[in-house]
């Protein structure tokens, strides 16, 4: 799947220790490394894009046979992760292309588990591809030590700290090879197990004990370069680069500690977000049964009312039926019917007031005063019934607001 960079406008990266290990380590042994990294390419010279060009910070450049034909191949390392790494990659890409018309393999080595670059990456224009850059990735985390060791590939032993299923016991029996291949010549022994502490102190593919312990045994070299000025030399630079790794590791790890922690904050937040909107959710329907229920208890009650008041009415028609004729007691019937239903009235309007002004209550209580003031105006059980029913529905204190104050209008 292509992918897309924002244009960044800084084009040069910050040099670090292991970056720099890994250009002399592929510096020193070119013939021998290139085909490994790129197969089926062999090395013809190296080209030293810094004195020709020197705005151009690439890591290392190459002139190779690959294919049956001349390429270059461009070769960056890259020990942490870089937001800028596709840009660069691709304007030294078309520099190398104009300055050499040749084809240019480019290729980024990463050492180290970090967030890696995406190919092709593609330069879109909504949804046409204006261009599509295809490059190399090797992430030598993924290359299988006991392979090299096997084929006895001495020139990327210097490397097998970064490499998978690496041991103790793999880098001790590179030690050794290393020790047997250049014991006369202590410059570049030196300078291949400098390589291996280096890369040793960053790696997180063997257990801390067992770092200890190759730490310990190339340690035990140590006397033999206390003669030799050279040896002395690399193996200071190799203990400022140690220095400096580990300092720039501290930096890393605390700034993905407060990545992390920023990340945590934002999901506690919206965690926060999500259980409000749930709580008010049910907050709505609870509101929502409550007035349901109230409505219902106030029609009951209604009826109940009806029920009691018609029993009573009975009972007296029936007793004036015994006392006075006919006529007085179909009057009085008519009389107490009226004063029934002004009552039923009375009582009805009351119950509906009550459960109105308790449903505002429950879900607009600073809306409360003005319901029992405006409430008491009303004295239509259908206009109460009516409001009970829209506040009720109403989203917000706004829309109750507006109905309470019709009321009184």
């Amino acid at each position: 799947m292509p992918t897309t960079e924002k244009p960044q406008p800084k084009m040069h990266k910050k040099a670090q220790p292991y970056d720099s290990t890994l250009k002399e380590w592929v510096q020193q042994q070119a013939p021998q490394i290139l085909p490994l990294l790129l197969s089926g390419a062999s090395y013809l010279e190296t080209m030293d894009i810094e004195r020709i060009r020197p705005t151009m910070r690439t890591d290392r450049v190459y002139k190779v046979i690959y294919r049956g034909e001349p390429h270059i191949l461009h070769i960056e390392f890259e020990s942490g992760a870089d937001n800028h790494m596709v840009s660069r990659l691709l304007v030294y890409h078309a520099i190398l292309y104009r300055d050499y018309k040749l084809p240019v393999i480019s290729i980024i080595l990463y050492p180290f588990q970090v967030a890696m670059a995406k190919s092709p990456w593609c330069e879109m224009s909504g949804e046409e591809a204006i261009l599509t850059f295809n490059f190399r990735i090797l992430p030598l985390y993924s290359l299988d030590a006991e392979y090299y060791l096997r084929e006895h590939l001495a020139c990327m032993y210097p490397l097998l700290p970064t490499m998978h299923n690496v041991s103790r016991a793999h880098i001790e029996e590179a030690m050794a090879e290393l020790a047997s291949l250049y014991r006369d010549d202590k410059t570049t022994l030196a300078q291949q197990f400098a390589w291996m502490e280096l890369l040793l102190e960053r790696t997180a593919s063997i257990p801390p004990q067992e770092k200890r312990e190759v730490q310990r045994r190339l340690s035990m070299y140590d006397p033999l370069w206390e003669e030799h000025p050279k040896v002395k030399q690399i193996k200071a630079k190799a203990r400022a680069e140690v220095r400096e790794a580990k300092a720039e590791a501290r930096a890393e790890a605390r700034a993905e500690a407060r990545a992390e922690a920023q990340t945590e904050i934002q999901e506690a937040r919206a965690e926060a977000q999500e259980a409000k909107a749930e709580m008010q959710a049910e907050m709505q329907a609870e509101i929502q049964k409550l007035a349901q229920e109230a409505q219902a208890n106030a029609e009951k009650l209604a009826q109940e009312l009806v029920k009691v008041e018609a029993a009573r009415i009975k009972m007296e028609l029936e007793q004036l039926a015994e006392e006075r004729a006919k006529q007085l007691a179909e009057e009085r019937a008519k009389q107490l019917a009226k004063e029934h239903a002004k009552q039923l009235a009375e009582e009805t309007i009351t119950t509906l007031r009550e459960a109105l002004i308790t449903l505002v209550q429950a879900r607009f209580p600073t809306l409360t005063e003005l319901a029992q003031t405006n409430v008491a105006q009303v004295d239509t059980p259908q206009v109460l019934s009516y409001l009970l029913k829209q506040i009720a529905a109403s989203a917000d204190e706004n829309v109750a607001r507006l109905f309470l104050r019709s009321m009184a209008a």
